[in-house]
């Protein structure tokens, strides 16, 4: 099919959007014109059940070759996915039995339709998360959570995804348009062809639309992430405060103990001596006559002494090592 060697590059495989048009077979051959485009789509649509936001990457790889001898063109559609292959074929099936294929750019009119329906779908799948988005807000009268705002820069995410898309195919449609421009003033001229160019210019402005919508999608989710953003702030701020005055109310409370324990602490130390003394006097060591007044004090108590000393000085130790 006298495909050129660089489309089969790594960096036009990891391309986002291109066009590339050829007349001749290399051969000497001019009855044959070739061209070669490349558009992406992002589609999101949302689970019902979980609620998450899922998306895929459709993409129009194709290959035309053009005939003039035989108004023949051979069309190859590299990997597309069912969403794209399917309603392409019928649409192309449908579209084939009621025209002529008089100029190579007639059919690239087939592949734009396709191309803006689902570049619609995507822009407007956009803009219905953005819309669930505004709506959950209000029902919740602004009350906004981690996982909002963290949903909120996903689906932002695939915002900007969209709008890449739509710019590069403005661009990609804008040189397809200009190549079919210069193949009618180059080659031939006709109502088809004519035609043919006018719909380029037409699918453009659409997309140009789509654009703007998009950008639109991208702003509505900029200002609901800015909302987040403030509302967190705003309850982070209020935590924050609320914390610092449990703080406060906690070194109060603590306060309020330290002095109660040192009130205990005065009160033990004021009356251990008075403790102390009557627990002495009140041994057995001692003994008071109320016959004659007199005290008497046993020649053992020296053994008294003998055994606190020892088992204090043993517990100031223990509580040292402890």
């Amino acid at each position: 099919f006298n495909m050129p060697e660089l489309w089969w590059s790594s960096w036009c495989r990891r391309s986002n959007g291109y066009f590339g048009s050829e007349r001749g077979d290399g051969r000497g051959n001019f009855d044959a014109y070739q061209t070669w485009f490349r558009f992406q789509i992002k589609p999101t649509w949302v689970d019902k059940s979980t609620g998450k936001a899922h998306y895929a990457w459709h993409k129009f790889n194709i290959f035309t070759q053009w005939m003039e001898s035989t108004k023949q063109t051979v069309i190859l559609l590299f990997d597309p996915h069912r969403d794209i292959k399917v309603p392409l074929l019928n649409h192309l099936s449908h579209k084939l039995y009621s025209s002529t294929v008089e100029v190579p750019y007639t059919m690239h009119v087939y592949f734009l339709e396709e191309l803006v329906r689902l570049q619609n779908d995507a822009v407007w799948s956009i803009r219905d998360l953005v819309r669930n988005a505004e709506k959950i807000r209000a029902e919740e009268n602004g009350m906004v959570t981690q996982s909002d705002y963290a949903r909120l820069h996903d689906v932002a995410r695939h915002a900007i995804h969209v709008s890449e898309t739509l710019d590069v195919a403005i661009d990609t449609v804008e040189a397809m348009r200009k190549a079919c421009s210069q193949f009618l003033f180059d080659y031939r001229d006709g109502v088809a062809g004519i035609q043919a160019c006018s719909n380029f210019e037409f699918f453009q402005n659409v997309l140009r639309g789509l654009r703007s919508r998009s950008a639109s999608n991208k702003d509505r989710l900029l200002n609901e992430i800015q909302f987040s953003f403030n509302v967190i702030a705003l309850k982070d701020s209020e935590l924050a405060r609320y914390d610092s005055e449990v703080s406060v109310r906690i070194g109060r409370e603590a306060q309020t103990d330290g002095r109660a324990v040192k009130t205990l602490a005065f009160l033990t130390l004021a009356f251990l001596p008075a403790t102390f003394i009557s627990a002495v006097f009140s041994m057995s060591f001692f003994n008071f006559n109320p016959q004659n007044g007199k005290w008497t004090l046993s020649s053992k108590f020296w053994v008294y002494w003998a055994v606190t000393i020892p088992v204090t000085l043993l517990t100031i130790l223990l509580w040292s090592l402890w």
